[in-house]
């Protein structure tokens, strides 16, 4: 029995750690409700400010080729 000891305390070390790391993830969880909707409303607004650009650089690709046929 004496032999099995530190294999039994390594085993309830092992346990402990991976109950105690869903517990945080679990908490995690629960807390991070508004963070998300934040990096959502972000990621869209990236996503709208690139939207934009490309047209702006679509206008002004379309103004320069109207402005080369002009100068022909």
């Amino acid at each position: 029995m004496d032999k099995l000891l530190p294999f039994l305390a390594v085993g309830a070390l092992i346990l402990f750690v991976v109950v105690l790391n869903l517990s945080l993830i679990a908490w995690a969880r629960r807390k991070s409700g508004p963070a998300d909707d934040a990096l959502s409303r972000g990621i869209n607004a990236a996503s709208a400010a690139r939207k934009a650009r490309e047209k702006q650089e679509a206008d002004l690709n379309e103004l320069h080729r109207r402005v080369s046929g002009l100068k022909k």
